[in-house]
């Protein structure tokens, strides 16, 4: 009969060979199976530093995380301190342009303060009379009466046609354009975050302009009052049967975290790709809500799957993601787009783009990052 160790030739060469490595020599069957054991006994303890080492690599790949995080907020905050170009009265409306070039179309708009209707014109310019024949459904939301008004006239001009006018199912009027490329409907209500009535206020500190038009309109109370108004929520509007936005608007003089707040339904159902919203450390507080803080609507647009950016002339600054830095709360003013995250726009924006003067002079150090195209 053959004998044990000649009934597994390869496991006793295996088992050879590896007490050679370790400086053993078997003059024995019993021997050999002592020592058989101790190369188990290393293989385990090997086994064990392996994990140990695996263990280390997934700490440093972390720290080294962590790191490229801590530099990418410095060179943030260094940046938004010394370029100084997040004031922009242009900045919203180039940051709307690059949305288009980047891609996207969206088919449902909610102009959210929609004043005398210049927003609605250049809409309707990136995504209207020039974008696909009957894709977009524009709607426009002012509640203060002379600037509805002027609302109406720009639009009836605009799309050279007549309005049907009506009553919406939360009960206040309507106007709606019908056009070869769409629909625009002008809702005569305020976006908040509750739906009602509040008074509204033409935000201005002298009452030279008593009952006219106001740029400056507001929720909040400064001013002249222009009496109360109907206020809804987005997600009642939603609803009651309104479609869903792709892109929401919103320049409410210091209520844009109050609209924000009336939009959780919608936000969480993610069915709003992209949001711009103004911010000023001089109006959001007359709002008397202590919540109503950048910070705090960065948290909470984060909080539903969407990365929030100032928007710069050079750069873009991301407020979420454990980038955020108090100083952001003192900017006087500044425009903010939110963009759900993983959307294909947003590539366009979270990126660094090394040509632009300004940041020649201000490199990014903090390793790979996306350079915009």
């Amino acid at each position: 009969a053959p004998t044990p160790t000649m009934s597994r030739p390869k496991s006793a060469g295996l088992v050879r060979l590896l007490l050679g490595v370790l400086g053993l020599r078997a003059t024995s069957s019993q021997q050999a199976s002592t020592a058989a054991g101790l190369v188990q006994s290393e293989l385990a303890q090997m086994q064990q530093l392996r994990s140990v080492v695996d263990e280390q690599r997934f700490l440093v790949s972390d720290l080294t995380a962590a790191a490229q995080l801590a530099c990418h907020k410095l060179w943030q905050v260094d940046a938004f301190v010394t370029i100084q170009d997040f004031g922009s009265g242009e900045s919203g409306e180039n940051m709307l342009a690059m949305l288009k070039k980047l891609g996207f179309a969206p088919q449902v708009v909610y102009d959210v303060g929609a004043n005398n209707g210049a927003s609605a014109e250049l809409l309707l310019e990136l995504w209207g009379a020039h974008g696909s024949a009957g894709t977009l459904t524009l709607h426009s939301f002012e509640p203060v009466p002379p600037t509805y008004g002027a609302l109406q006239d720009r639009l009836t001009r605009l799309v050279k046609s007549s309005p049907s006018s009506g009553m919406s199912a939360l009960d206040y009027p309507l106007r709606e354009y019908r056009t070869d490329f769409g629909s625009v409907t002008l809702h005569n209500a305020a976006v908040s975050d509750t739906d009602g009535s509040m008074e509204m206020f033409d935000g201005l500190d002298k009452i030279a302009n008593r009952g006219k038009r106001s740029a400056w309109a507001t929720l909040a109370k400064k001013g002249t009052s222009y009496g109360v108004v109907k206020t809804v929520t987005v997600d009642n509007l939603v609803r009651h049967g309104l479609p869903a936005p792709d892109l929401v608007k919103i320049d409410t003089e210091g209520w844009d975290y109050m609209t924000l707040v009336g939009m959780q339904e919608t936000l969480a159902a993610q069915k709003i790709e992209v949001l711009l919203f103004e911010f000023s450390h001089d109006t959001w507080p007359r709002s008397k809500n202590a919540a109503a803080t950048l910070e705090n609507a960065a948290a909470l647009l984060d909080k539903y799957g969407y990365d929030s950016y100032l928007i710069g002339d050079s750069i873009h600054i991301q407020l979420n993601g454990g980038l955020w830095a108090p100083m952001y709360e003192q900017l006087r003013w500044g425009n903010v787009v939110s963009i759900r995250r993983g959307a294909p726009c947003q590539l366009g924006v979270d990126c660094i783009n090394p040509d632009k003067p300004t940041l020649r002079t201000h490199p990014y150090p903090c390793g790979a990052k996306q350079r915009c195209s």
